[in-house]
């Protein structure tokens, strides 16, 4: 509080801003784990020409495709989510950084480079 003004401090917010749309990671993931097919996910923004997309990192339950089960999971998640919440790219990784607590640090995964 300084002089007739207060600052509010919030916590950082995960929703994420797309084009035509909000998207709450958490509901993405909630669809790509009904696959079957991921053991993880964690979704995150990323930034291409100044605009918002979605990408996944997930890790995935068998040892398949890595194409067959991207198709699969967006195949998948076109039944379930609006087409702004659907992720651009999928990359798969072998782990997934989580803080001591179990929480998903969705931060660590923002300079990863992913295919798609």
């Amino acid at each position: 509080f300084k002089g007739n003004i207060v600052y509010y401090i919030g916590r950082e917010d995960e929703i994420i801003n797309t084009p035509n749309g909000k998207v709450n990671p958490s509901i993405v993931e909630s669809v790509l784990m009904e696959t079957g097919l991921l053991k993880d996910v964690f979704v995150i923004r990323y930034e291409r020409m100044n605009i918002n997309f979605i990408q996944a990192f997930g890790i995935k339950s068998d040892n398949l495709d890595d194409e067959e089960v991207r198709d699969e999971i967006l195949k998948y998640a076109q039944k379930y989510l609006p087409k702004h919440m659907l992720p651009r790219k999928i990359t798969f990784v072998g782990s997934l950084p989580r803080t001591f607590s179990g929480k998903p640090r969705r931060q660590a995964l923002l300079g990863e480079k992913g295919d798609s």
